[in-house]
Parts: structure tokens; C-alpha cells; sequence
């Protein structure tokens, strides 16, 4: 069957840009894309008609026409007192350069309330003003936009309600993840933002066991895609903070699977594995390998739990051979007693921001990328504490980087 007004289809869109040196890539799954009612960026949904499943369309995606242009009429600067978040984590949060917080906290706007989640960047902050840009994050960037129909059905009876406008659900989270051109965004900038509500030792809260799966089983497929795609045959993998789970795909011959983790029980349950180590990287952040020793570094689901992440990236970096790959992933779930405090302050594409700019802090790594993948449905899985309650599957956020030759870099 091939799309028409008469038929709905499941798309996936992927939304690519580049800012200050970055590439960045939103994938949008799109469910019951109605042709009928529904509002397409430019003519995207005329040039998907007559597409039958495994066909796509593309476009790019011009300022000021299908992206917002920069309007320097919306860069404001108001007093440093209109600023007045709640606080978080019984913290009072302080504006920083680069950030994104929601409009919604600043006093003395018009027509913005508290309950705006619109975001605002702060561009610079005195002890007397705050400078905000409220233009879209990412006003006055190209973009390019594939569209990718995955399965086209016949529509049944048309009731009304509601329509999507693809543009702007597509657009919502996007460009949080850039930084400044030319400035590094301030993230860390005292102790307690790597602090947590659990301080204790974490080998006593990982003593028992937890063979559980941190995401859902469409967010580990996409994962072990990713994997499929960035890894190839005789790779030598170094899987950080692992579990009983390494979201491998199970067919790519790989020289070695080195699992470090912090419960030998979950280690031994992991079949991925060919070597495992328990190891509290909190308490030691140093990697027990040579320089050089793998390939690929790992680390799924798990980053937000480093206290000392600059520690454990320049390990990583040492233990990379050239043109070696480093993936980190994370979604929107974890152990809230045992994430650092900034995690849960971030918006969850500004998380990417984050990882990123630490890994481009990191001498040898270089070539820094992120991916967001959200809207997928959630299977039907009994197991699924969050099933039927949560219909989408867990999104999932990636960063990848290269190792760069011995003496550069990135």
C-alpha cells in the first residue's frame, strides 16, 4: 500500500545539524501520521504521497522558514533578581552562562507565567542583570530533515480530533544540546553539583544484586542497533558499569568483551562477557587495563552515577587505541539517591550538552556527536512495571567520540 489521503503511516523522522563542531541527530517516530488532517514541515507531506513502506523523502530545513531565525529583538536583559527559580534538590539554583532554564522563571515578562516551559539561554550574568535569548535553540541553524515511511496502513473512519504538527513536536528538545559558538557552556561550578543524595560507599547500595533492565525492550533493541552500527568484527570492547546486560548485538563476532562493574553476580549473568572485574569507579575512577587495550569503550545507562567523571573520561581516553570509539548512553530513567545533583537540574537533551562538552575537555577525544531517538511505542510486555501505564518506549540519548592519534587533541 503506498500513502494517500485515505491511508495513516508510521514515519521516522531524522532531524541532522551541525553547531560550533558538533553534529547532532533527533530521531522522531512518528505514529499514525494522519495525511489528511495533518501539518507537514513545507510540502514533506505532499512528497510523501504515493510512498510505500522503506521509501523516504528529505528536506532541508532554511531559517527563518521551517526553523526560526535569530531575532536579536528577543535577546532581553532584565535584573538579576527577575531570575527566581523553586529550588531543586534543596538547592537555589544560580543562572549560568550557556544554560537553558524554563521562562517560566523569570519574573516581569510579558505573558510568560510560571508554568512556562519554554526555554530561555543565559548568555552572560552580572550581580545585577541577566542577559537572556529567548529565540529557539535552534534559531539560525540549517538543518536537513529525512522522513522514512515504516508501515502504511488503510485509515479507517474519520472522527475529527485531534492533529499533529510535525514541525513543531519534532523541534521541541533540539538545539539544548548545542553550546555557545567559541564558549564552553558552565555546567559544573561548585562541589554539590557532582554530589548526591546518597553519599554512602557504592558498593554497599550495589551489594545485592539487580538483574533488572534499566530501559524498556525497544530502547534496548534501538541500543543494540546503534552498537550494530558503530562497532565492527573484532573489535575489543570495553563495557564500563555494567550489569547482566550489554545490549550487544549477538551475531557481531567481537575479540573480547571486558565488563566492569560493581556486583560480581550481575557480571556472571551477563553472557556477553569474556572478562569481568568488580571495581567502584567512584572510589578509584583509574581503569584496571594498559594504554591502548581496546577498541571501543562503553557505558549504557550509567554515567549520571560518576562523581568524578573528568576522572573516569581520561581513563577512558588511556585506554583507547587510536581512532577507538567511546559511546555513552542514558535515557530518563535512574537511582535518584544515586545520580549526581545537576542530572536531574538538566533538561534531558541539555544532558547531552553536558557529556558532551566533558568528553571535549578530555585530552585524545575528539569528533564528539550526539543522537536522540524518542516516540517509539512501547511493546506490550508483562514484565514492564511501566507498561501499559507508559505507551512510549524509554527514549534514549547517545554520545559518541574517537580517540584521536597518540599527542593530539580533539
Amino acid at each position: 500500500m503506498r500513502i494517500d489521503n485515505n491511508a495513516t503511516a508510521d514515519i521516522l523522522f531524522e532531524l541532522t545539524y551541525e553547531a560550533d563542531r558538533r553534529r547532532h541527530t533527533s530521531r522522531f517516530f512518528g505514529r499514525k501520521a494522519n495525511f489528511w488532517r495533518d501539518i507537514f514541515p513545507r510540502d514533506m507531506g505532499e512528497r510523501l504521497q504515493g510512498l510505500a513502506a522503506g521509501q523516504s523523502v528529505s528536506l532541508e530545513l532554511a531559517p527563518g522558514e521551517d526553523i526560526p531565525a535569530h531575532d536579536p529583538a528577543r535577546i532581553v536583559t532584565l535584573p538579576r533578581a527577575a531570575f527566581a527559580p523553586k529550588p531543586v534538590n534543596g538547592r537555589t539554583l544560580d543562572p549560568q552562562p550557556g544554560r537553558f532554564y524554563p521562562q517560566g522563571v523569570l519574573q516581569g515578562l510579558p505573558g510568560v507565567y510560571p508554568s512556562t516551559r519554554t526555554p530561555f539561554r543565559c548568555l552572560d550574568v552580572t550581580a545585577e542583570t541577566i542577559v537572556c535569548d529567548r529565540n529557539h535553540p535552534l534559531a539560525g541553524h540549517p538543518a536537513s530533515l529525512t522522513a522514512t515511511a515504516l508501515d502504511v496502513r488503510e485509515k479507517g473512519c474519520e472522527t475529527g480530533g485531534s492533529l499533529h504538527v510535525w514541525g513543531e513536536e519534532l523541534l521541541d528538545g533540539p538545539g539544548l544540546e548545542t553550546r555557545l559558538p567559541g564558549r564552553a557552556t558552565v555546567f559544573l561550578t561548585e562541589a554539590g553539583d557532582l554530589g548526591r543524595s546518597d553519599d554512602a560507599p557504592d558498593a554497599a547500595f550495589y551489594r545485592h544484586p539487580r538483574l533488572l533492565s534499566h530501559i524498556d525492550a525497544k530502547a534496548r533493541e534501538r541500543l543494540t542497533s546503534l552498537y550494530a552500527a558503530i562497532l565492527t568484527p573484532g573489535d575489543a570492547v570495553l563495557d564500563l558499569m555494567t550489569s547482566h546486560l550489554s545490549h550487544l548485538p549477538p551475531t557481531l563476532p567481537l575479540a573480547a568483551v571486558a565488563g566492569l562493574g560493581l556486583n560480581a553476580d550481575e557480571l556472571d549473568a551477563n553472557p556477553a562477557l569474556t572478562s569481568r572485574t568488580v571495581h567502584d569507579l567512584n572510589a578509584d575512577p583509574t581503569l584496571p587495563y594498559p594504554d591502548a587495550a581496546v577498541t571501543a569503550v562503553l557505558c549504557a545507562m550509567s554515567f549520571e552515577y560518576l562523581a568524578n567523571p573528568t576522572a573516569v573520561l581520561a581513563e577512558a581516553s588511556r585506554v583507547l587505541a587510536p581512532g577507538g570509539r567511546l559511546v555513552i548512553s542514558f535515557s530518563n530513567r535512574w537511582f535518584p539517591q544515586k545520580a549526581i545533583r545537576l542530572w536531574s537540574e538538566l533538561h534531558e537533551f541539555e544532558r547531552l550538552g553536558f557529556v558532551a562538552s566533558l568528553i571535549e575537555q578530555t585530552p585524545g577525544l575528539g569528533s564528539v556527536a550526539t543522537l536522540a531517538e524518542r516516540g517509539w511505542p512501547r511493546p506490550a510486555d508483562a514484565k514492564d512495571r511501566h507498561w501499559p501505564l507508559h505507551q512510549q518506549s524509554d527514549p534514549l540519548f547517545v554520545v559518541t567520540a574517537r580517540r584521536m592519534a597518540r599527542g593530539r587533541e580533539g
